[in-house]
């Protein structure tokens, strides 16, 4: 995953670089902190002339921070949701975006646990719901 994820960083950052010179802005979600960090490190060692600013918090603070004005060149956000908001508002240039990640709910007990997992089948891929009052100890 972060291989893949390195690849369409570097390029969007790369796109961005010819664009808007030596220094460039990302903003992007809390949780790819440390995989951008990773890779703006690994870029701007590839790249000694650029430099990569990152720029970390919850999506639609960032959308905000963009649509008042702040430098950005790369947005990458957390849900497709508040991306969908950008283009709307005209925040970001449409056929550059990029779908380069998707997130799975994963429920994992050890092999040994005595807790028994129920949940709607029908549902899970539709809902997302909380598991607490669906796992019971069983003895």
């Amino acid at each position: 995953m972060l291989r893949i994820l390195s690849v369409v960083l570097c390029a969007l950052i790369a796109g961005a670089a010819r664009v808007h010179g030596a220094e460039l802005t990302v903003s992007a979600a809390s949780s790819l902190r440390d995989a951008f960090t990773e890779i703006a490190r690994a870029f701007e060692q590839a790249n000694p002339p650029y430099r990569v600013l990152l720029n970390f918090a919850a999506s639609g603070p960032l959308l905000q921070q963009i649509s008042r004005g702040a430098p950005v060149q790369v947005f990458a956000s957390a849900d497709v949701e508040t991306m969908d908001r950008a283009q709307l508002q005209g925040l970001i240039v449409s056929d550059t975006r990029t779908n380069f990640a998707r997130n799975r709910l994963v429920v994992v007990l050890p092999s040994d646990s005595v807790r028994e997992l129920r949940y709607p089948r029908s549902d899970i891929s539709r809902h997302l719901f909380d598991l607490r009052p669906l796992c019971q100890t069983t003895e």
